[in-house]
């Protein structure tokens, strides 16, 4: 049973539900599917808010359902996605020409926007240096949506640093997408992991797909996996860690953090994929140092990008610190 209220001209909706089964599942799970006009996210949101009770108390996503568990559910509508300039954020640019350009992202910098409607991200930077990116990239079939993710072929993890690369038309969007496709374009990271590999080289073959307790986290051979392909060779060995150049062969999402977490060797600092906790790093041990592209100009290009500051101050507290830095700036 439900109804629709309105305080302040905002319309909401309550529901009430009774769990049917005597299997236990996660409380965002069973509303998801009940609700399927509304994302996870946006579920998960006013779980968080308060505005689901089970039993008349407020609940947690992760809450296992039981047997006739009463859900009462207070739901905001959905706002529309927009994506609004912000020129406060200022881009490191190491390479531009008409169609392209190349930009060193920091840590803490997210890519585009999600549903919590962010507003400091790389494209609302990129909207604000270059308004006539608006409409680069992929169709929008909704005609209310709008493109959250203009001139974007590729991404970078909130905390992961490093290199991306943009393109500035669609012309360029399109050429840039088919290497991506094709695996054209070589990426390279460098890594820091827990423990010491013995190997000095290896490739981890794993399909991922989206974990179906923690929908937030990808795991290897989950919902829906896809193949996924990592390289990696060891660069350094320091007492309990190794540092890794890493060059994956496909895109999946987290697919380096979650291959090396599945491998026995997760990144450090990686708060979703390490159960040990890194108090001394703000941010995870991953930076996109190198890629190589064909652009659309006709010239191949390899750009680089120095480990920053944070990573190589850590690196040399480590034990047996070697310089090893120098390798890879």
């Amino acid at each position: 049973m439900f109804y629709f209220y309105y305080h302040d001209t905002i319309k909401f909706m309550r529901e009430e539900f009774i769990y049917p089964n005597d299997t236990p599942v996660r409380l965002d799970t069973f509303l998801a599917k009940k609700l399927p006009e509304y994302s996870r996210a946006h579920i998960q949101k006013a779980i968080k808010n308060g505005k689901v009770l089970i039993n008349n108390i407020p609940a947690k996503s992760s809450h296992l359902l039981v047997l006739n568990n009463r859900i009462n559910i207070e739901i905001p509508p959905i706002e529309p996605l927009l994506l609004t300039p912000n020129n406060k954020i200022k881009l490191n640019i190491i390479y531009e020409d008409k169609d392209v350009l190349v930009i060193d992202k920091p840590a803490g910098l997210q890519v585009h926007p999600g549903l919590w409607r962010e507003k400091n991200t790389l494209s609302n930077a990129l909207l604000a240096q270059y308004p006539k990116i608006k409409n680069v990239g992929d169709p929008i079939i909704d005609p209310e949506q709008v493109n959250l993710r203009p001139g974007l072929v590729h991404r970078l993890d909130k905390e992961t640093s490093g290199l991306l690369i943009i393109a500035k038309n669609q012309t360029s969007f399109l050429f840039l997408k088919n290497q991506f496709k094709n695996r054209e374009i070589q990426k390279k990271y460098i890594a820091l992991v827990e423990g010491e590999i013995t190997k000095d080289a290896d490739t981890i073959n794993r399909p991922i797909g989206r974990s179906i307790s923690t929908p937030a986290k990808r795991v290897v051979e989950g919902k829906n996996s896809k193949e996924a392909i990592t390289q990696f060779k060891v660069i350094e060995r320091y007492k309990g860690y190794t540092l890794l150049e890493i060059t994956p062969k496909t895109g999946r999402t987290h697919q380096i953090r979650v291959h090396l977490a599945w491998y026995g060797k997760p990144i450090i600092g990686d708060k979703k994929y390490r159960k040990n906790k890194t108090p001394e790093l703000s941010r995870h041990f991953l930076h996109a140092s190198e890629l190589t592209v064909l652009l659309p100009n006709g010239k191949k290009k390899t750009f680089e990008s120095p480990l920053p500051k944070e990573l190589s101050r850590y690196l040399k507290s480590l034990t047996n610190y070697k310089g090893v830095e120098k390798i890879i700036v």
